[in-house]
């Protein structure tokens, strides 16, 4: 048996006796799920409704249970577990029945769905048992039996709908109908919906991040494409759901605004399918981080309700003076001088990797009793191999009772991602970053073939492995067929002419939505050049497209139904799409230090599918280079470990290039002067580039 949440103590005592019960037994239960203490509902008087335990196999189909203490002298408690039974097994099959796989005939299931009441310490003749609504038990062979007798033959596919429905995963978003019937099975359009046509199931680590309450300080950690913002805004649900108070409230915050409605949608299709009436979902505020007069945000609104001035980035960039982050800077001032207390009962900050300790303890303060769960992605940012601990966050010692972590990437390919870490880190160039251990490389989902454990020695040869089971999409296909890359470009028109072309017929020919396409811009300084030439082609071509770059403080949607995407890499991270290019890489290639190579990583872990990347000139061959050289070794990545003076090098080269020097600072104040706002000066810097053009 598979128990869910893993890791879980039963500590009520009639449960542990079922649970034995089945432990012990001869039953055909190696491939069975076993829930404990979830699904839970809500009903028509806002009561919570909890399942104690719901067994789903492939031989008896889905049994709940329930475990009662009831004996002779007590035969109320009988009555009492019995409709409690009967409730929540009324609300398990109201949402099997809603499945049309799972259905057969008006009211009838393609597979066994039961209730069995469970009382040990109770007569087998007692005749209050013929009064009962559910089937009931009072021996361990009586149950055993019962259950055997539920054996029936049906196909696999409903186990596993079964499970999707049970834990609410049919809350994620459906996927877009693309007419695939009439392409090649080999078209994008046809593999993509082979791909979608899975049963959507969380795996038991994820379960283990969503399912227990959230009543302490906890963590979830995992690579990015893990699905950590979908676990979040599950967690999200069942944490309204558990509240029995009717009036707690909730704040979701985050970096990337694009991330906004999709969070949103995530938390209220996953509460519905637990509670049909969603007026309590008035209750969660979803929130950015930093905010401003036009857009809230959590910093802005505590500034507002504890009398603090606010700072917006070009003030706390001066004020900070290069010595710290700037919203870390703002947040640390707004600790230091104002008593902050609670505003929510609990919070969720997605991104977490994206925040210093001080923007973190501010989420602790504005939740009840520490109530803050944290979703971080691990090396995400090449800078960071690791998000703050609990001591540098918690000046008092707390710890978080629950740290999880993701190992499964369902996003990026094994192909594309084993690619991404390998010129992220330049292990086949300079190196920028160094991972010291096995078990660090092990937390990233790949396992170490050169050494068991231990660290890492200097200029050790090092090989680590990167299995399907931890990047399962896309797994049968070819590296050449999803990975791509083109520098032989000679100047920006016969660049951007080879993308639109790529793009035309990835709609026409391989039948692809224009919105499966994200083109990524990595010049900054040219991206309205390139946006502008693309737009205007395509628009020739009838495929439109969704300008990112161009909506500076928009927190709309980042995906346009039936438009191409256009991005920048700053916008582009926290989202995703089947189809990515990545155009102007040359800019990043003058010089593959670890900012221009964080953002190579940043771009190509976009993609979710297929990835192209383009460049110009002979700057590019480098990164060419080391592409093939990781391509051939896919899925391995074999380098030498930097010697001891190659690692002081990668150090000093983070340090650098985190700094900000007083020159900086005071270049920046004498163009903030000059312009009167950071706005101002960011649009004459866009008219200039756009005038400049690349030659």
């Amino acid at each position: 048996m598979k128990i869910n949440p893993q890791g879980v103590e039963i500590q009520n005592r009639d449960v542990q006796t079922l649970f034995r019960s089945l432990e012990r037994s001869e039953l055909k239960l190696d491939d069975a799920e076993l829930f404990l203490d979830f699904p839970m509902y809500k009903g028509d008087d806002d009561n919570l409704v909890i399942s104690q335990i719901l067994m789903v196999s492939p031989y008896y189909g889905v049994i709940v249970f329930y475990s009662s203490s009831a004996n002779e002298y007590n035969i109320p408690q009988l009555h009492k577990d019995d409709k409690s039974l009967e409730r929540v097994a009324g609300f398990v099959v109201s949402r099997l029945i809603k499945n049309d796989q799972l259905r057969k005939g008006m009211m009838g299931f393609a597979l066994p769905v039961n209730s069995l009441l469970f009382a040990p310490l109770l007569d087998s003749d007692n005749r209050n048992i013929d009064n009962l609504r559910n089937p009931v038990v009072t021996t361990e062979k009586q149950l055993i039996d019962t259950i055997s007798s539920f054996e029936t033959d049906f196909p696999e596919r409903l186990f596993y709908e079964s499970i999707s429905t049970i834990q609410g995963a049919k809350g994620l978003l459906k996927p877009e109908d693309r007419n695939a019937d009439s392409l090649s099975p080999d078209s994008k359009a046809a593999r993509i919906t082979q791909v979608e046509s899975n049963i959507l199931i969380f795996d038991r680590d994820q379960q283990e991040g969503y399912i227990p309450a959230l009543d302490g300080p906890q963590r979830i950690r995992g690579l990015a494409g893990s699905g950590k913002t979908v676990i979040l805004a599950m967690k999200v649900a069942q944490t309204l759901l558990r509240d029995e108070t009717g009036k707690a409230t909730i704040l979701y915050t985050f970096t990337t605004k694009s991330l906004y409605q999709h969070v949103l949608r995530l938390i209220q299709r996953f509460y519905r399918e637990f509670h049909d009436d969603s007026t309590n979902l008035d209750r969660v505020t979803v929130m950015h981080s930093w905010g401003g007069r036009s857009n809230a945000g959590v910093y802005y609104e505590a500034c507002k309700v504890f009398g603090h001035d606010f700072l917006n980035f070009p003030e706390a960039q001066v004020e900070s003076r290069g010595t710290l982050d700037p919203f870390e800077y703002a947040c640390k001032k707004l600790l230091d001088t104002t008593n902050i207390t609670p505003l929510y009962d609990y919070v969720f900050v997605d991104e977490a990797q994206d925040y210093g300790v001080y923007f973190m303890r501010l989420c602790t303060k504005l939740a009840k009793n520490k109530q803050v769960c944290f979703g971080a992605d691990v090396f995400q940012n090449i800078f960071q191999k690791r998000t703050p601990t609990a001591a540098e966050i918690f000046d008092d010692g707390t710890e978080f009772i629950k740290d999880k972590f993701l190992e499964v990437c369902y996003r990026t390919p094994l192909a594309i991602l084993v690619t991404a870490h390998a010129i992220g880190l330049g292990v086949y160039g300079k190196q920028v970053q160094k991972i010291e251990s096995v078990q660090y490389w092990n937390d990233l989902g790949y396992s170490v073939t050169s050494r068991q454990s231990g660290e890492f020695q200097e200029s050790e040869k090092v090989e680590v492995l990167r299995e399907s089971k931890n990047s399962p999409s896309f797994a049968q296909q070819d590296t050449r067929e999803l990975l791509a890359f083109n520098f032989s470009h000679k100047d920006l028109d016969e660049e951007i002419n080879s993308l639109v072309a790529a793009i035309e017929n990835d709609i026409r020919g391989e039948g692809l939505l224009p919105e499966d396409i994200m083109v990524i811009c990595a010049d900054d300084y040219n991206c309205r050049n390139y946006f502008n030439k693309v737009t205007r082609i395509l628009n020739s071509r009838e495929i439109y497209t969704n300008n990112v770059h161009a909506e500076k403080i928009s927190i709309h949607d980042f995906k346009v139904k039936d438009r191409v995407t256009l991005t920048t890499i700053h916008k582009a991270k926290g989202n995703e799409a089947y189809s990515v290019y990545i155009v102007g890489s040359d800019f990043l290639c003058h010089n593959l230090n670890i900012r221009n190579r964080n953002l190579l990583f940043t771009a190509m872990t976009r993609t979710k599918g297929w990835l192209s990347i383009s460049g110009i000139g002979d700057v590019t061959s480098g990164l060419k280079k080391e592409m093939e050289q990781s391509v051939a070794n896919i899925p391995y990545i074999r380098f030498d470990y930097p010697t001891k003076e190659e690692a002081q090098q990668i150090e000093h080269d983070i340090t650098h290039v985190k700094q900000v020097s007083s020159k900086d600072i005071s270049e920046l104040e004498f163009m903030l002067s000059k312009f009167g706002s950071f706005e101002n000066m960011q649009k004459f810097m866009e008219e200039q580039s756009a005038k400049k053009g690349r030659k």
